[in-house]
């Protein structure tokens, strides 16, 4: 009786194995033809214009959460961010990616500390995106392209960014679907971590920083929708809700 359960176990287990494979085959897409070249510049820079890129230079402090508990604080100008996740709070320069971490009060050293700081960088890369993906769009290690999207996405434009480095998986491209003043509504992906090209996120419910710049909380992607906040900004870590600078000691 045993055998033949688990005969039939294995059964399922192939069939679901073999109908996965079959789905991501199906439902994959390749990274569509574009063109680079000047027409891919200005859509670029429409797109900076109409999230009001230009501001995110004048945004002090931002404050936000993301799905699994992830919670973080940025100080803009001297690109530092504490980054907390469970019971362990990293302090790092984003820049140097070197900082100090805590676990449940206690600070870390060694191993431990490199450990916590890569883990936090690593969320960081991935979280920070979803808030301001669309301010990055010229980031270096950047090409973009134009690709005519307006069979599948009437009314729309699409604006193809590839990154060749940066971040913790650099060869990810995105295909931005821009609407007619410049916003990004959402787009379709290839990243390392997803096996199916082409899936799609919305980027919905912009919200302007205090300095204007606009960044998206909402992102739907069909059967997951992801929702950041609740988001904070100011001029100064009072506005946001802290009583210290907890940079003063990094800086």
């Amino acid at each position: 009786m045993i055998k033949r359960i688990l005969k039939w176990l294995a059964i399922i287990l192939i069939i679901l194995v073999v109908g996965l494979v079959v789905a991501v085959k199906v439902m994959d897409e390749p990274i569509p033809a574009s063109v680079e070249g000047p027409a891919a510049e200005a859509l670029a820079a429409e797109v900076l214009t109409s999230i009001k890129h230009d501001q995110l230079t004048d945004t002090k402090w931002v404050s936000w959460a993301f799905p699994g508990n992830h919670k973080y604080v940025w100080h803009v100008p001297s690109n530092h961010a504490q980054i907390s996740y469970g019971s362990t709070v990293v302090k790092m320069d984003l820049d140097e990616q070197t900082g100090v971490a805590s676990r449940k009060g206690e600070p870390l050293n060694g191993d431990d500390l490199a450990n916590a700081i890569a883990r936090a960088w690593s969320f960081w890369c991935n979280d920070s995106w979803w808030l301001i993906a669309p301010h990055k769009i010229m980031d270096p290690g950047t090409t973009r392209s134009v690709v005519d999207v307006s069979a599948d996405h009437p009314g729309k434009r699409g604006l193809l960014v590839q990154y060749e480095s940066g971040g913790v998986t650099p060869g990810d491209a995105y295909l931005w679907l821009v609407d007619a003043d410049g916003k990004p509504t959402g787009y379709e992906m290839w990243t390392a971590i997803i096996p199916i090209g082409g899936i799609f996120a919305s980027w919905d419910k912009y919200e302007a920083l205090h300095s204007g710049a606009l960044v998206s909380t909402e992102h739907d992607m069909g059967i997951i929708k992801t929702g950041l906040g609740p988001l904070r900004s100011g001029d100064t870590y009072n506005d946001i809700g802290l009583d210290e600078d907890i940079f003063a000691s990094m800086r």
